[in-house]
């Protein structure tokens, strides 16, 4: 879960604003894309794709994992964003890391 909106298929700024509308996301990982899903009103994984980019766009440039975890992101547009984590997702940031990390493709 995240509480912060990502970028859409390489939009720039302009689709970091149109994802930041939706606060708390889910972020799925392959080895093609990175891809952004809404959550639902009961906590789940929504079904429509807010966003997705192609894999090899997405690096992160930073990670602080503690009480409050925050993922920075960087896309090959050279845009951004930060990703912030409550305790209850620690794992999942710590996941969300080590697959971004570079060198790293699942």
């Amino acid at each position: 879960m995240v509480t912060q909106g990502v970028i859409v298929g390489g939009g720039g700024a302009v689709a970091s604003q149109v994802l930041s509308a939706s606060k708390k996301q889910f972020i799925v990982v392959t080895d093609r894309r990175v891809m952004f899903l809404p959550q639902t009103f009961l906590g789940g994984p929504g079904k429509n794709v807010i966003g997705e980019l192609p894999r090899a766009e997405v690096t992160l440039a930073e990670a602080k994992i503690g009480m409050v975890s925050v993922l920075r992101l960087a896309f090959a547009q050279g845009e951004g964003v930060s990703l912030t984590f409550p305790l209850a997702d620690k794992r999942n940031a710590q996941e969300l890391a080590d697959a971004l990390s570079p060198g790293v493709i699942r």
